[in-house]
Parts: C-alpha cells; structure tokens; sequence
C-alpha cells in the first residue's frame, strides 16, 4: 500500500497556485513513511502528522460513540491546530 500511495500522491493545489507550501505539505510523504514504519523519519518530514491522525481517530470514535467527551475533543483540536500553524510558521522561516 506503502509503494502505490508514493506514486499516487495527490499534488500540493495550494503550492500550485500561490508558489508557497501549505500547512499540510509534506503530510502525504510522513504518512507514507510511517506505514513504511520509518516513524523517525516521518516525523523529522511532518511533526503534526501523528497528533493530527489521533485526532482522526478520536473524532470517527466520538461521531460513533460520543467518546472521548467533546470539551476534551475540542480542546485537542485547538492544540492540534496550533501545532500544524506552529510547524508551519517555523517551515516558513527556516526556509528562507
């Protein structure tokens, strides 16, 4: 599965159009590393990825479930989110 997603990763539309990598850029790449079981390598690639797919899973376990409670859930949006802007923001920096 590994193999078929790197030669089928979708293109960055927002790097296309704007000429700058997005937030998420590099997340399809950490993903593929991480089913590769190159957990390092994923993460050093996209810092977010692993709380951003905890996220995924609590919310799919909440929408079926009502678990984890939502004030918990909402709260690790927030703190997901600022990861992605942080990891975005010091991406932005260091590239230049």
């Amino acid at each position: 599965m590994a193999e078929w997603l790197s030669t089928h990763q979708a293109p960055c539309l927002f790097k296309m159009v704007f000429g700058f990598e997005c937030p998420t850029c590099g997340m399809q790449t950490a993903l593929i590393l991480l089913l590769k079981g190159e957990l390092l390598n994923s993460l050093s690639t996209y810092p977010p990825l692993i709380p951003t797919l905890l996220l995924i899973f609590m919310s799919l376990s909440w929408l079926m479930f009502r678990k984890p409670r939502w004030i918990f859930l909402e709260t690790f949006i927030y703190a997901d989110l600022g990861f992605i802007l942080l990891n975005y923001v010091f991406i932005l920096f260091s590239s230049h």
